[in-house]
């Protein structure tokens, strides 16, 4: 931060600015950290800058995509040679929403619908 004790003052500057911005009526307000960085002065209000700054960069800990990317690695080293397209595209699917839940008998009378053979009709429901 570029002069960590005038923060306090910077931040009552900035309230104030959005509080006299809004009574003018004009009520559009930044709705995230990228149109607030825009809307700061860089040079009155260097710590409130440097703060919005921040907060448009990405965090370091959100390996959602990362997570995703490294999945598909494994499971192409893994499934190459063995399945088509279509199917590798559907498990590539499966696991990257694996975290989401679906009853078994849901998948049960899917799998009956697109296979109508009374064989799996008695025995799923015996």
């Amino acid at each position: 931060m570029p002069f960590p004790h005038s923060l306090s003052g910077e931040l009552a500057r900035w309230k104030l600015m959005w509080i006299e911005h809004t009574d003018t009526g004009d009520n559009i307000l930044p709705s995230n950290f990228l149109q607030s960085l825009g809307a700061c002065d860089s040079q009155s209000l260097p710590n409130v800058y440097h703060l919005l700054d921040i907060g448009c960069t990405l965090p370091i800990t959100s390996s959602e995509a990362e997570r995703t990317f490294s999945l598909l690695r494994c499971l192409k080293t893994y499934t190459r040679s063995t399945l088509n397209e279509e199917h590798f595209s559907d498990l590539a699917v499966i696991a990257m929403h694996y975290a989401q839940r679906i009853p078994v008998s849901d998948i049960i009378q899917a799998f009956i619908q697109q296979q109508p053979r009374r064989i799996y009709q008695r025995s799923v429901q015996d």
